[in-house]
């Protein structure tokens, strides 16, 4: 499994179609291709992976025609022309993709495309489940389901050029194979910026939730209660607690943070306490004799199995393998 370093795959002129459909499904989606009738290809690609990250650039060096069927593991696929431009179609949304617009299409709906001839294009894959995993991280909830992009990425913005700009900077760094981004310590970093930087800069069906977390007009009790959860995730923290420390009812509380937030008081408290236990585990050395079930209790979790199972649930992997990575 590629955990650590970036894996690169590289391939140039090549001409037979069902090998680099091969590669290319292995890399971003299984999916059909069809060469426009009269083309040849010629087709080169590049490419770097990681567990939840790989970048790609891509020419078929001819017409093509792509189906990509609703992938299982709902990645999200980003796809920036360097040159030339494709019509893509994912659900009821139709664009061309040109240098000023990328397309994100939707992983529920999958894709029809055609890439013209001259055609080459930037591509960032980024795992469905951990981009779930850090949109819940940014708004304090694990109810979460599928994340929904707009199709087309309008590249004229700066959010969404800084954005770019990020991948770039990854891929020119990675290629360099002596530069700091395949660092073990610094790469999930460089990730993270990838993750939250899309969910923050391209419309989808959580923004919304996204910029009531940024709102300062928020009700100014319920920061005081998040406030105090953030500093105090240690404490043995109830709803009445909560409540009478705010100043206000049970019931109000709770209306409250479900509007500002989108869960309940408990549920981020639960939120931020296996963030802190997985940032204690991830950091530390086994050999230090740290142990999960001193890290969990340290962080006021009083049933292992319930803990585990959440554990498992938000970040993919068991407390003990976060502390021997």
């Amino acid at each position: 499994m590629l955990t650590q370093r970036f894996h690169e795959e590289r391939f140039e002129r090549v001409e037979d179609l069902d090998s680099i459909r091969d590669t290319v499904s292995r890399m971003i989606a299984r999916h059909n291709i069809s060469l426009a009738e009269g083309t040849c290809l010629d087709a080169n690609l590049r490419a770097y992976a990681r567990k939840n990250v790989s970048i790609l650039t891509l020419g078929y060096g001819a017409a093509v025609n792509i189906n990509v069927n609703p992938p299982p593991d709902r990645v999200h696929v980003i796809q920036i022309p360097l040159r030339g431009a494709a019509k893509v179609a994912s659900g009821r949304a139709e664009i061309v993709s040109t240098s000023e617009q990328a397309s994100v299409p939707d992983p529920v709906l999958g894709a029809r495309m055609s890439w013209s001839a001259d055609c080459e294009q930037l591509i960032v894959r980024l795992d469905g489940d951990e981009m779930k995993r850090h949109l819940q991280s940014m708004v304090g909830c694990t109810t979460i389901d599928n994340i929904r992009f707009a199709v087309g990425m309008d590249l004229r913005t700066p959010q969404n050029r800084t954005w770019v700009n990020a991948v770039q900077l990854l891929l020119g760094d990675v290629r360099a194979r002596s530069g700091i981004m395949n660092h073990p310590l610094l790469a999930p970093q460089i990730e993270s910026v990838l993750f939250t930087g899309l969910l923050l800069a391209q419309p989808h069906n959580y923004s919304e939730l996204l910029v009531t977390e940024q709102d300062f007009s928020a009700p100014r009790k319920v920061r005081d209660v998040i406030r105090h959860i953030e500093e105090h995730p240690d404490l043995p923290l109830t709803v009445e607690q909560l409540a009478e420390q705010s100043g206000i009812s049970i019931r109000a509380l709770q209306k409250s943070f479900y509007k500002t937030v989108g869960c309940s008081p408990m549920a981020y408290l639960k939120e931020v306490r296996l963030r802190r236990v997985h940032d204690d585990l991830a950091i530390a050395d086994p050999r230090s004799g740290v142990t999960v079930t001193d890290t969990a209790l340290k962080w006021g979790f009083m049933h292992l199995g319930r803990f585990s199972g959440a554990y498992r649930e938000r970040f993919g992997e068991t407390p003990s393998m976060t502390l021997r990575r």
